[in-house]
Order: structure tokens, then C-alpha cells, then sequence
């Protein structure tokens, strides 16, 4: 990954960065041929076809267009100026793309699709699809991903599968893109909910993969420590977590956040791994000695953060996160937030762009998070 200069300031973020996301499930596009969907010629026929169809052009024998009165964000987005499909490569890719334009006219559609036609991509560097909607004012924008630690071969194949939509669109416009895929490719959306122990999984997943040490400092404890609580406090910084109640503990209480400050993050991590060992009594960060009475539950049992929140929640807030009526609907900090109705920001990873060819610990969990994301989308029926 090349190192940028201070013009990466400047640089668009990579499309799945820096943005509120709803999440879709997508089942596999079906292709009218066996020519590969994934290469920019193909794509810039959808481009054009979506893009008459905002236009109010014909769908289905149909005259349709855009219903933006009821919408005040697309009324004043200004008129339609373009629209764009091509294929999203990896983050070192797309940082090379945008360095690109930023060298020939800042982004004129003739730098735009003179570095789409420079761009070359190997199956190992495709994420999938990158679907821009162009108006005077603002840009909309959805990224269609594939599973790339299972690549699907395209050659003589009907389907291309690229399991999760990420959409920042409005109501009007997210609605008619879907009818759009629907209808091109005899796909089905449906949107993707996660559940509360989805939501806690992958903060622990996360969690792990920003506090594991570098290979050449495994043996120092002290070199470990020193990375870990720096990842911590770079990366995640403060966390929250917002518990929702089906039935409302009063009128005005339908939900309760709870933050950890980024300098009480450690240690409340520390406290949930001590919870995890086999022993008969474990101090609480208070300092008050507790004894284990019963066996983790399934969200306990995911890491030790969730083991930390299930005791603290108990002994502070008096209920416990397996209540039937509880539940985690969101997770934040400063990497990402994730919502259980399908919402989603995922931050830049920290050192992205300036670490050379290796990959931060940041650049890693966040890789998995969003591989775990798509993981979610795949399974039956897109149920977390």
C-alpha cells in the first residue's frame, strides 16, 4: 500500500468508510449471459439504464420516476447529473484511483472514467460493485460486496452473489434502485437485522483483533500491554452500548445507554477475562470480592467485554441482559457504530493509509468486522 503525502487530506474515503449505511441482504444476481458481471464495460450499461430510469424513463412497459415531493433531502438535492457503476476494488486500489483524478482535474467525468479504464483488478483485490447517483448537490452512493473469502467463479456461471448492500440513499431513491436490482437481476432484498448477540460478538471479535500484539513483540509482556492499551485508546476510545426494553420500565424509559470512557476500557476488558477464569472469586474494578454462582450466558460467554457488561449490569443496574425483554440494539465507539435495525458507520482505519505495505491492527478488525457483516448477510434468510 503506497504511503500518501499530505494531499491524502484531500482524498474521498473509501466508499464503506465515514458514512451511515442501511444494510440489505441480497440473494445471488442472477446474468442474462455468461459474460462476468464484475468488469467496468458491463457495468456502465446498468449505469446508464438506471440512471434513465430516475430520469422517468420506462420500467416494466411502466413510465416511472422519482416521487420527491414527499422527500425534502432529494427535493433539494438538485437536478440528476449522473450515475455511476464500476467496480469496487480493495482500499489500496481505491486510494490509488483517487490519487489519480486528484492529479487531472478534480474529478471530472472524463477523469473518472479514464481512471476506471487504468484500474486492473484481480479476483483476490474485488469487493464488488460501487453505485454513485450524482446531483447538483449532493451524492448518493450503495456498494454491493461479495464474500472474498470464498470467491464465487464468475466464467459460465448464471449468478453472481454479493450477499450484503450497503445503501446511503433516501426513501424514494433506496426504493427505486431496489426495484432497479429486482428487475435487472431476479434478485430479492431484504433488509438485515442483527441481533444482540450478533451486535456483541463482533465487538468482541473486534476487541481481540486490535489487542493482539504484533509477531516480533509476542514475548514481550510489557511491549504487548504498551500496544494494547495504545490500540485502545487510538481506535475504540469511548464505548457504548444502548439496551432497548420491549415493554418500557416507565413511559419515558424505552431505552438505557450505558458509556465506558476510553480510559476505563482496559480495564473493564481485564475485569471480563478475570471473570472467565475458573476461579471461585473474582474482583469487581470497585474492588468489592464476588463469588461465580452460575454458568456464563450465551452472551456472557462471548468475551470477556460481555462478561464484564453482564456483571456490571447485575450488580449496578439489578437485570440481567438474558432477560426476554432486554436487549442490545446498539454498539459504539470510535472504529464504528452498529445498530440492530440494520444501520451501520465504520470509521477509516487508524494508520491506513501511511502504513506501508503490512496492515494496522486497526485496518485487520476492521476487515473482519466487515467480513463478518457479510458472513451475516449470507446466512438463510439473513437472520443474525
Amino acid at each position: 500500500m503506497s504511503t500518501l503525502g499530505p494531499e491524502q487530506e484531500r482524498l474521498r474515503p473509501y466508499p464503506l468508510y465515514n458514512a451511515t449505511l442501511t444494510l440489505y441482504r441480497l440473494s445471488p444476481l442472477y446474468r442474462a449471459s455468461t459474460s462476468p458481471l464484475l468488469v467496468n464495460a458491463a457495468l456502465t450499461q446498468h449505469a446508464h439504464h438506471l440512471k434513465d430510469l430516475l430520469a422517468g424513463e420506462v420500467l416494466r412497459g411502466v413510465r416511472v420516476g422519482l416521487a420527491v415531493a414527499g422527500d425534502e433531502g432529494l427535493a433539494r438535492a438538485g437536478k440528476l447529473k449522473g450515475c455511476r457503476w464500476k467496480v469496487l476494488g480493495d482500499e489500496a486500489s481505491w486510494i490509488e484511483r483517487e490519487r489519480r483524478l486528484q492529479q487531472g482535474a478534480n474529478g471530472t467525468v472524463g477523469d473518472i472514467m479514464e481512471a476506471d479504464e487504468e484500474e486492473e483488478f484481480t479476483p483476490e483485490t474485488i469487493r464488488g460493485i460501487h453505485v454513485e447517483v450524482e446531483y447538483e448537490k449532493i451524492t448518493y452512493m450503495a456498494v454491493l460486496l461479495q464474500d472474498t473469502s470464498s470467491l464465487a467463479v464468475e466464467e459460465g456461471h448464471e449468478f453472481t452473489h454479493l450477499p450484503l448492500l450497503a445503501m446511503r440513499m433516501p426513501g424514494p431513491l433506496r426504493e427505486t434502485f431496489l426495484e432497479y436490482l429486482s428487475t435487472a437481476f431476479d434478485t430479492h432484498t431484504s433488509p438485515l437485522k442483527l441481533s444482540s448477540e450478533f451486535l456483541i460478538s463482533s465487538l468482541e471479535r473486534f476487541l481481540a483483533e486490535i489487542t493482539t500484539p504484533n509477531q516480533d513483540d509476542v514475548d514481550d509482556a510489557d511491549e504487548h500491554t504498551t500496544q494494547m492499551l495504545n490500540s485502545l485508546k487510538n481506535t475504540v476510545r469511548d464505548l457504548a452500548v444502548t439496551l432497548s426494553f420491549t415493554t418500557p420500565v416507565t413511559p419515558s424509559l424505552k431505552s438505557l445507554d450505558i458509556t465506558i470512557s476510553k480510559a476505563d476500557v482496559p480495564g473493564f476488558i481485564a475485569y471480563g477475562k478475570r471473570l472467565q477464569q475458573p476461579s471461585e472469586s473474582t474482583e469487581s474494578p470497585d474492588g468489592v470480592s464476588r463469588r461465580k454462582r452460575n454458568q456464563p450466558t450465551p452472551i456472557a460467554a462471548s468475551g470477556p467485554f460481555a462478561s464484564a457488561l453482564s456483571q456490571y449490569t447485575k450488580t449496578h443496574l439489578a437485570f440481567s441482559l438474558t432477560h426476554p425483554d432486554i436487549a442490545i440494539s446498539k454498539i459504539a465507539c470510535g472504529a464504528f457504530a452498529l445498530g440492530a435495525d440494520g444501520r451501520v458507520k465504520i470509521f477509516s482505519p487508524v494508520g491506513l493509509e501511511t502504513a506501508g505495505e503490512a496492515p494496522t491492527r486497526s485496518h485487520i478488525a476492521t476487515a473482519g468486522l466487515l467480513h463478518g457483516l457479510i458472513q451475516r448477510a449470507e446466512a438463510v434468510g439473513g437472520e443474525a
